[in-house]
């Protein structure tokens, strides 16, 4: 876990996950939700909202480029997603907070 926070923005599969840490994959699942409370996957995704959320309070980046940048495929599913945990989307986020 300390390796993908201080690592955000790479690429995480499961088999890489797996090799870094040398268990299967149900002892991660298992591991990570033990600890976390949330599946890998989750913990990235969540991890990588948070980035993207200081990015657009500290950064006049463009919202697409944030979303690239902090390991999102594409930003109208950024926008999707933060949207869905953060209750508004990313330019509103920026805006409420100017």
């Amino acid at each position: 876990m300390d390796y993908i926070v201080t690592h955000p923005t790479e690429h995480y599969t499961s088999e890489v996950l797996c090799q870094m840490v040398n268990v299967s994959p149900s002892t991660l699942r298992r591991l990570f939700k033990k600890h976390t409370g949330k599946s890998p996957s989750d913990f990235i995704q969540n991890l990588r909202l948070t980035v993207a959320a200081r990015r657009l309070l500290v950064t006049n980046d463009r919202i697409s480029s944030i979303a690239y940048q902090v390991g999102f495929e594409g930003p109208n599913y950024f926008s999707r997603i933060f949207q869905k945990n953060f209750g508004v989307s990313p330019q509103a986020y920026r805006k409420n907070a100017q």
